[in-house]
């Protein structure tokens, strides 16, 4: 795509445009940032906590060390 293309695309379609590589490297650092966000979200923080009231098993004192 010719440099005078480029520069009239607007917003988002220039940050990721498919036919440039610095758009290209854009697509692939967010799909890199949307997947380790994810696995932050299920890893961290939507994590069951123990009930106090039951007594700790092997599993429930295995991820408190992790």
């Amino acid at each position: 795509m010719p440099e005078k293309e480029v520069k009239k695309l607007e917003g988002i379609s220039r940050i990721f445009n498919s036919t440039t590589i610095n758009g290209r490297a854009n697509v692939a650092k967010a799909t890199y940032a949307a997947i380790a966000l994810a696995f932050i979200y299920f890893r961290y923080i939507r994590r069951k906590p123990v009930q106090k009231d039951e007594t700790p098993t092997e599993t429930s004192l295995h991820r408190k060390c992790i």
